[in-house]
């Protein structure tokens, strides 16, 4: 009897542990082939159109005096000249440029504010070709 209490406990135990393994590759395969999400997105524009249409969104903030953005894969920087010096109002108007962008773009996934003036021209360059970037290795 006691032996077969410990069979039973091993095939429970050794069942518990297939099913974590079925289910952990079930959600590594969850989206594969979705014709709907962001690989037909992707293909729709290219990564300037995408980041000249967040751009043109946040121009319209009232507060931002120009804007450059350079997409790469699912991440957006965003470089921003503004008319103010005040701290606070710095903080909200880059909240608002990167929740702008997360709603013009659905497909982006992260986002890199600055407003400071030599990163923007940085950005600016790489927006215009002036400056190779990539994030991804070639």
């Amino acid at each position: 009897m006691k032996n077969h209490f410990l069979i039973l406990i091993n095939l429970i135990v050794l069942s518990l542990l297939c099913g974590c393994s079925s289910l952990k590759s079930l959600q590594n395969s969850i989206g594969y082939g979705i014709s709907n999400g962001y690989y037909s997105n992707t293909t729709e524009k290219t990564e300037t159109d995408r980041a000249k249409t967040i751009k043109d969104a946040l121009n319209t903030i009232d507060g931002v005096e120009s804007a450059a953005v350079v997409i790469t894969g699912k991440t957006a920087l965003i470089g921003l000249s503004l008319n103010t010096n005040d701290l606070d109002e710095i903080a909200r108007l880059k909240n608002e440029a990167a929740k702008l962008a997360y709603e013009t773009d659905t497909t982006i996934k992260n986002t890199s504010v600055t407003a400071n003036s030599t990163i923007k021209e940085m950005i600016q360059n790489m927006e215009e070709g002036k400056l190779n970037f990539t994030l991804l290795p070639t």
